[in-house]
């Protein structure tokens, strides 16, 4: 989403609008970014959801006056229907083309199209914990050599909520790209202070509105997490108290852990690391405390 369309050429500020509220904004054109607050109340859920189809009496549609209309199905409902005035239906088909340009063109600035054996990869600007996320995308050919760390997580936080409801800022714009709580925290405990990182996340890297790339890069996954440097799990916020080993057992029962997808994106990593809240951990020392999860032992020791 672009906050500020009609400037030419963006020059981003962050500034601080309340303790602990950092927000970019606009020098060339002067608007500021929607805060996370505004776009919390109205979520996303970035799943399928059907709409309901109304009763076809309460549609409100409009026949052309120029065009006969006769249902040879239903003839009780007569031959023809409210007539439209022509200005209100050019209004209309106007709108309506207005509406679709500029959606078509905002997910192409985003989403540059991925051709044959492509993916996207984003790069995570270096920043402090509570510094607003900012990252780049960019394509690139899937094949050997290509350097990147993957996350593997689940869009749920640790209350179950899996709204879209934080904002990750992309490009030279700072456009804004809602993802869900989890993400957004992920993203803070990997970001590097000094220095950007690459990484490939799901969530963002794939457009999620494009059925046919989702399609395609789910089917490329094992790759992607077989050739990345390192896979970094991220098990949420909440740190357990209990000492180092029972730490671990108690992380063993996260609902990341009941995940059907965790299987592929564990089994065919090469590194893996854990991350909860400020806390991190070798993936070799789940190897003692993986009894409650059956498949876990034979992910840390790769004997499959």
């Amino acid at each position: 989403m672009n906050w500020h369309n009609k400037c030419s050429r963006a020059d981003i500020n962050i500034i601080d609008l309340s303790p602990g509220q950092q927000t970019p904004c606009c020098v060339s054109c002067g608007e500021i970014a929607p805060s996370e607050s505004k776009i919390a109340a109205k979520p996303t859920d970035n799943e399928w959801n059907i709409p309901r189809e109304p009763h076809p009496r309460k549609r409100n549609l409009y026949w052309p006056s120029s065009v006969e209309y006769i249902d040879e199905n239903q003839p009780e409902y007569g031959n023809t229907l409210i007539e439209c005035p022509k200005s209100a239906l050019n209004q209309q088909v106007k709108e309506l083309n207005l509406f679709d340009g500029l959606r078509e063109n905002q997910k192409h600035l985003i989403f540059e199209k991925l051709a044959g054996r492509q993916t996207r990869l984003l790069t995570l600007s270096k920043g402090e914990l509570g510094d607003p996320l900012h990252i780049q995308l960019k394509v690139r050919p899937f094949k050997a050599g290509l350097e990147y760390e993957a996350l593997s997580y689940t869009w749920a936080n640790d209350t179950g909520k899996r709204g879209a409801t934080h904002i990750v800022y992309y490009g030279v714009s700072w456009d804004v790209i809602k993802v869900t709580e989890n993400c957004a925290n992920a993203l803070r405990r990997l970001r590097y202070r000094s220095r950007p990182r690459t990484l490939w996340v799901d969530a963002i890297c794939i457009n999620q509105e494009d059925v046919a790339e989702r399609s395609h890069q789910v089917d490329m996954m094992a790759e992607i997490y077989a050739c990345a440097k390192q896979v970094v799990i991220y098990l949420g916020e909440q740190e357990p108290t209990e000492n180092h080993e029972e730490q671990i057992a108690i992380l063993c029962k996260r609902p990341y852990f009941s995940r059907i997808l965790v299987v592929q994106e564990l089994a065919f990593a090469r590194a893996k690391r854990a991350v909860c809240g400020s806390k991190s951990w070798d993936w070799t020392e789940f190897y003692l405390a993986s009894q409650g999860v059956s498949w876990l032992r034979h992910v840390c020791d790769r004997n499959f």
